[in-house]
């Protein structure tokens, strides 16, 4: 995959998480923003890449690091999730006032822990498929080995 050999090019970790998550952004054109959430005990971090603002933000405030329950699941069940239309989900609630309506969410495994979640949102629902979570797949295995190396764990 042109990603895992490109993201060799970077030497610090910020770099290469921006790198991966500008990627990410660009392969699912209708979307705007990806999230990574490292969940380190001592230095949980929220990254966001941004798409339309050129925008690159890690945020380490606990409130904003705050797992919504579909955040927890995933890491709880170590399982990737498509939600297609967060208003007709049965398994969460969901706050009303959110301008979210589809998610797609993968665990980032290093060994056999969870090291983070990577999460990309619409505002439309229905616009993750199948393909969509394959690729996200491949991704959060290429960020568990970037987070290996980096000795995130």
């Amino acid at each position: 995959m042109e990603l895992s050999e490109n993201i060799k090019n970077f030497s610090v970790f910020s770099e290469k998480m921006r790198f991966v998550l500008r990627n990410i952004i660009y392969m699912f054109h209708r979307e705007r923003t990806a999230c990574l959430y490292l969940l380190k005990q001592d230095m949980p971090v929220k990254v966001v890449a941004d798409k339309e603002d050129d925008f690159f933000a890690c945020e380490k405030d606990p409130e904003a690091l705050a797992l919504k329950q579909f955040d927890e699941w995933v890491a709880e069940n170590r399982q990737s999730i498509i939600i297609a239309d967060i208003n007709k989900e049965v398994r969460f609630v969901s706050d009303k006032t959110e301008t979210v309506r589809s998610l797609i969410s993968v665990p980032v495994m290093i060994n056999d822990g969870v090291a983070g979640i990577l999460k990309i949102t619409s505002e439309e629902p229905g616009v993750f498929s199948r393909e969509d979570l394959r690729f996200l797949d491949i991704v959060s295995g290429i960020i568990g080995k970037v987070l290996a190396e980096e000795a995130y764990v």
